[in-house]
């Protein structure tokens, strides 16, 4: 009686899923949907149920449990094919094998009314991905690329160990965006210590992009997030010191592999320093007239040094696009400093000075940016 209530429940949850109708797992044998148990195999204790010693020899023996409880013995069912199953408390947990198709994503899920979670494991029982209510309602659900031809296993347990219900297992292929990952770089040669635009199209959306660059032995590896349509944008920051010649460049797509062709970045001989990274050698400047300066690199740090002719309110600040930083010292005593008190992004100092004393001035960018500015020491 219990089988035919059983049957006629999972009947009623596959109507609504829109696919192939879902086999009856409660006529199912231990190891393949829709087969007869092998008449030479035992059934677990605990769930056949005890025959009489004066049953007729083709009387089968049901079972009270639809699929079993261990990963050997797991129902099996094609991709695209539904099955039905019921959690009947205690602990119990219903295992099924299927083998993968021709697809990049695989969706694995529940249909119904019960609280259900999920696990899946690959041929050699290791845990691929569980969900629990990654699904409609407090059903399981879970998608990921699966190598076709390859047995994998799903086990379905209830949310609480006496929770009961029944459900319907589904697997099917998802349809996948195209890839067709690209990848450029912008400029194409630069000199060290500057930096790299590397723009990719084609990924995965929202997935991870696995950036390469590649010189010989020397080897860079960076991952971004693609945006929404596929697309993302790296600024490579190419260290002064770096190994000189051509760089190779590619992104691979994390969800499918897939690879961009190869672009090449030539890297020459950065330029001299304009001004030494030192206090001790700083760059002696006259007051009241433009210094250009430049930063090569993020840890490029420019001194100058000056002697106030009067006393009075200075101004020190630098002009142009670069983000800059910039502190004011006596010796090595750090006077004051300012990020952004200039024009947009540059730094500006108003301090009052004494004459006769030197200054120096010590002058980097914000964060990694590199580029041109110019420097003015104004006297009141």
């Amino acid at each position: 009686m219990r089988s035919v209530q059983i049957g006629a429940l999972a009947a009623l949850f596959c109507a609504a899923c829109g696919q192939m109708a879902p086999l009856d797992g409660n006529r199912l044998g231990l190891n393949d949907a829709g087969a007869s148990p092998d008449a030479g195999s035992a059934l677990p204790a605990a769930d056949a149920g005890a025959a009489s010693d004066a049953a007729a020899p083709d009387v089968a023996v049901v079972r009270t449990d639809d699929h079993a409880d261990q990963r050997a013995g797991a129902s099996r069912l094609s991709v695209t094919q539904g099955i039905a199953g019921v959690l009947d408390g205690d602990g119990d947990q219903d295992w099924f094998v299927f083998t993968a198709g021709v697809g990049d994503q695989h969706l694995v899920e529940t249909h119904g009314d019960t609280d259900t979670k999920c696990a899946l494991y690959d041929a050699q029982g290791e845990e691929l991905a569980n969900d629990d209510d990654g699904g409609d309602d407090f059903n399981c659900s879970m998608q990921l690329a699966l190598v076709a031809g390859a047995d994998h296993y799903v086990r379905v347990a209830h949310f609480s160990a006496s929770g009961e219900g029944a459900y319907t297992l589904h697997i099917n292929i998802i349809a996948t965006p195209t890839l067709n990952p690209t990848i450029s770089a912008e400029p194409a040669e630069v000199e060290a210590g500057d930096t790299v635009t590397l723009s990719g199209n084609g990924y995965s959306p929202n997935g991870l992009v696995a950036l390469v660059v590649r010189l010989a032995s020397a080897i860079i590896n960076r991952e971004v997030v693609a945006d929404e349509t596929g697309g993302f944008s790296y600024v490579w920051q190419v260290e002064r010191d770096a190994t000189l010649g051509t760089y190779r460049v590619t992104g691979t797509d994390q969800a499918s592999q897939r690879r961009s062709g190869t672009v090449d970045v030539v890297v020459t001989a950065p330029p001299a320093d304009d001004h030494a990274n030192e206090r001790e050698l700083a760059t002696p400047i006259v007051p009241g007239n433009a210094v250009p300066g430049e930063v090569h690199q993020a840890d490029d740090i420019d001194w100058f040094q000056f002697t106030a002719d009067r006393s009075g309110d200075w101004v020190i600040e630098t002009r142009g696009r670069l983000d800059t930083v910039c502190a004011l010292f006596e010796g090595s005593r750090n006077i004051t400093q300012n990020d952004d008190g200039g024009d947009a992004l540059n730094c500006r100092i108003s301090h009052a000075l004494n004459r006769g004393t030197v200054y120096f001035v010590r002058v980097q960018s914000f964060g990694t940016q590199v580029g041109s500015y110019e420097l003015w020491v104004v006297p009141p």
